[in-house]
């Protein structure tokens, strides 16, 4: 999917919801888009307040929320210090530097053996999951040396 089609998707599903489509949520699709930094609301609402300074962070709070709510963008919530967002709602992991707090992606083959349609624990039928990993990234280890 494109850059268009994606914030496109945002636009249609937030006015399907009744949501007025301002500039600051614009500016926010559009931030999102493609984003692989899995930035914190704090961070959305830097990069959105340098065109609109006006902007509210509760405005962007409640833009990330309603988009988590509508399945648009995950939310992260395994780094206690702050909250991310992912528009990458594909089922995937995470990796977080217990240093710096950088999120990144974890690649396909991790977990890759799991089938889910037979998947049980205890009495449960397993329908999803999620894993994240922690440790030190690459540059923060280099600043160990």
């Amino acid at each position: 999917m494109g850059k268009k089609d994606s914030t496109n998707m945002f636009v249609e599903r937030f006015r399907a919801a009744g949501f007025k489509i301002t500039p600051q949520r614009m500016a926010v699709f559009q931030f999102l888009e493609g984003n692989t930094s899995h930035p914190s609301a704090y961070e959305v609402y830097k990069v959105v307040k340098r065109g609109f300074p006006t902007t509210s962070f509760a405005t962007i709070y409640n833009t990330l929320n309603a988009a988590q709510e509508m399945g648009l963008v995950l939310e992260l919530t395994f780094d206690p210090k702050k909250r991310h967002f992912d528009p990458n709602t594909s089922p995937h992991h995470h990796v977080l530097c217990m240093k710096c707090r950088r999120v990144d992606d974890v690649g396909g083959k991790v977990l890759e053996g799991f089938n889910i349609d037979s998947f049980e624990i205890g009495d449960y039928q397993v329908t999803g999951f999620s894993v994240d990993f922690h440790g030190v990234c690459p540059k923060c280890r280099a600043q160990q040396h």
